[in-house]
């Protein structure tokens, strides 16, 4: 691997057991995150590197402390760091926190769809371009949410559905059981009050 040779020498090397776990006694965490940030230092040194964290949202508490721990450094390395994350979840207000601040930090509220992209998804996943009315229907059920989209559109294909205006009053009926189980999971995180 590519990185193999990085953490061989020097700081980086304090990285090796998140790569190569040992068995006994863990790592000092401490010693992990600097490592992996030189390893980070180091790869970076040939070419500018981007890293892409997507659905932060899901990562464990280890992984974010590394993510925050290199944002704090990020400023002195050729290094792109996005992490794509939902807004309002509790596992990464971290990232969002204020000690950030003082870097370069860029934030995005990505809207929602537009009627183009929606139509071009549903074109995609049902092998026909929609019709206006299919398409609004489509909108309104979805609010251009590009998941909700793409797990309607998954939906109505296996249903066999056409996108025309014949079938457009029919797209209420449709409630893909991907949404409800994450759906359903999402409330149970949120504990009993929000399941009752």
């Amino acid at each position: 691997m590519a990185w193999n040779r990085y953490v061989s020498a020097g700081a980086a090397g304090m990285s090796r057991p998140v790569f190569e776990p040992v068995e006994g006694e863990p790592a000092d965490l401490a010693d992990r995150l600097h490592g992996l940030y030189w390893l980070v230092s180091d790869l970076s040194e040939s070419q500018p590197l981007a890293l892409l964290i997507d659905d932060a949202h899901w990562a464990d508490e280890q992984s974010l402390r590394w993510i925050n721990h290199l944002a704090a450094r990020i400023r002195d390395v050729p290094v792109l760091l996005i992490v794509a994350t939902r807004p309002g979840e509790k596992s990464t207000s971290a990232l969002l926190s204020p000690s950030h601040d003082a870097l370069a930090v860029t934030r995005l509220q990505l809207g929602p769809l537009s009627d183009e992209s929606v139509a071009a998804m549903v074109e995609t996943g049902l092998g026909q371009e929609p019709t206006p009315a299919f398409l609004a229907a489509c909108m309104q059920a979805t609010g251009g949410n590009p998941y909700l989209v793409n797990e309607l559109t998954r939906a109505l294909a296996a249903a066999g559905v056409t996108p025309d205006d014949r079938e457009s009053g029919r797209l209420a009926e449709f409630s893909p059981d991907s949404i409800r189980s994450t759906l359903a999971r999402r409330i149970a995180d949120e504990g009993e009050q929000a399941v009752a």
